[in-house]
């Protein structure tokens, strides 16, 4: 057989929802088969953006300000403004605005501080992705545009809709649809006992599952669309491991995966 062509497979759902562990299982059959596969996770480690996301989103404000701080203070900034389109740019300001808003005690915008990291973080990691599907790795990414939306939608009185128009003007021409995505979908209640409260570990347990529920509400509305047609052409199974054993939900994505990996393979 020739070469197998990279794959982009992406995990998405709420936290504690199992997309994890189901990432980490495809991981090790691939491996098993002898197939170069990635297991990469958003916000991402690797970028800036995703530092700061991932300070806001554990609740620390001196990490999330540090964060900050480094980031406009460097001289990475510079470079990087130089390698933006004129409205990534324009977006850009925006989220420099907000930045510079939160480190003087503003926290109006806040949710709209994080939306914009999560979607520059995950513009930049588009670029590792295609580099690496081009040389036949199997990428699988934990999290990859739904939690942008959903936690956008969580975070504050904001439209996964109109998120969803922002992510696409910023991401442009970059946008990478998935080869195939699964959708994992559980109760509130399950998802914060599974996710060990893990996400906003400085909030009290009822602000956490708000949180969680409704992020939850958010994926459901997300998953309502793509029977509109929202998300063209995403190929996306929806899963619901309530319904089914750790088992039968690993048997359903290996099915699937199977066959797109077969279809990409040449006798």
């Amino acid at each position: 057989m020739e070469k197998l062509p990279g794959k982009l497979i992406a995990f998405e759902g709420p936290p504690g929802s199992g997309k994890t562990t189901q990432a980490e299982m495809l991981k090790h059959h691939l491996h098993e088969a002898v197939i170069k596969v990635d297991v990469d996770t958003e916000p991402t480690e690797c970028s800036v953006f995703g530092n700061i996301a991932r300070a806001i989103l554990s609740g620390d404000r001196g990490e999330t300000d540090l964060a900050i701080r480094m980031f406009l203070g460097s001289s990475f900034l510079l470079g990087l403004k130089d390698g933006l389109e004129p409205v990534q740019l324009d977006y850009f300001k925006i989220f420099e605005k907000f930045a510079n808003e939160l480190l003087r005690g503003n926290n109006d915008n806040l949710a709209m501080l994080l939306q914009y990291c999560l979607i520059f973080d995950h513009l930049f990691h588009l670029d590792s992705i295609a580099q690496r599907r081009q040389s036949g790795t199997v990428v699988i990414c934990d999290q990859f545009v739904f939690h942008i939306l959903a936690l956008g939608a969580a975070s504050g009185s904001l439209r996964w809709r109109d998120l969803w128009k922002i992510q696409k003007e910023i991401i442009g021409d970059k946008l990478i649809f998935p080869d195939l995505m699964f959708v994992s979908i559980m109760e509130p209640e399950v998802c914060l006992a599974r996710a060990a409260l893990k996400l906003t570990g400085r909030q009290k347990l009822s602000e956490r599952f708000n949180f969680v529920k409704k992020i939850c509400g958010a994926y459901e509305e997300i998953i309502d669309s793509l029977y509109l047609g929202s998300f063209e052409p995403f190929r996306v199974v929806i899963i619901r491991p309530l319904l089914l054993s750790p088992q039968s939900v690993w048997n359903d994505v290996h099915g699937h995966v199977k066959k797109i990996l077969d279809s990409a393979c040449c006798p």
